[in-house]
């Protein structure tokens, strides 16, 4: 856990939420955040082992969207993650658990019928022509000033793109790696600008 950081958690009859703060996050914004994300866990379609939410306050002025909410939840062994940037972090919190909710629909239905088959347009969903959601802020430093500050690593999953594509989305990744099954090779996937049609 960050050094300064607070943990809240939500009270016993609803799922047990942790929050980590970084920065000048305005008081009372914690438990904003785990009151709204232990809400919308309450309806997840399987247990739900842990939960942490995120709030990270930028101290540069200049910074458009200050405010980051991250959410992480397992569901019974499965990750989902939505996060989202903000003015405010009341804002922050807000898209977060907007985005939070459309992956617990998401994780709700068949598995199965999510890499099998073809997934019917209806409220939320992400599609090619759809336009990207705001990113998190991304400061461009000079190279000489630019510092690794965390590794992660893992062993890539033998998936089909379709199969990596459904996982992406419930992670709220912007790409993903993966080693393919049919070929067995390393693979990425990623998403792109909409294109306008000819």
């Amino acid at each position: 856990m960050a050094k300064g950081a607070i943990v809240i958690m939500a009270d016993a009859q609803t799922v047990q939420v942790q929050a980590e703060t970084r920065g000048p996050v305005p008081e009372g914004m914690a438990g904003f955040a785990v009151h709204r994300v232990s809400s919308l866990l309450r309806t997840a379609s399987e247990p739900v082992l842990f939960a942490r939410v995120k709030l990270t306050m930028a101290a540069d002025p200049a910074v458009e969207r200050p405010a980051i909410v991250q959410v992480s939840a397992d569901l019974n062994g499965r990750l989902v993650r939505a996060q989202a940037a903000g003015r405010t972090m009341r804002e922050a919190v807000e898209h977060a658990c907007g985005r939070l909710r459309i992956r617990l629909e998401r994780a709700a239905r068949n598995w199965e019928a999510i890499c099998g088959g073809r997934p019917v347009p209806g409220p939320g969903e992400w599609r090619h022509q759809s336009p990207l959601a705001p990113r998190l802020p991304y400061f461009p430093r000079p190279p000489g000033e630019r510092a690794v500050v965390r590794h992660k690593s893992y062993a890539l999953a033998h998936q089909t793109p379709d199969e990596a594509a459904a996982e992406a989305e419930l992670m709220d990744y912007d790409f993903y790696l993966l080693t393919e099954k049919s070929t067995g090779g390393d693979s990425v996937i990623w998403r792109t600008a909409a294109r306008s049609p000819a």
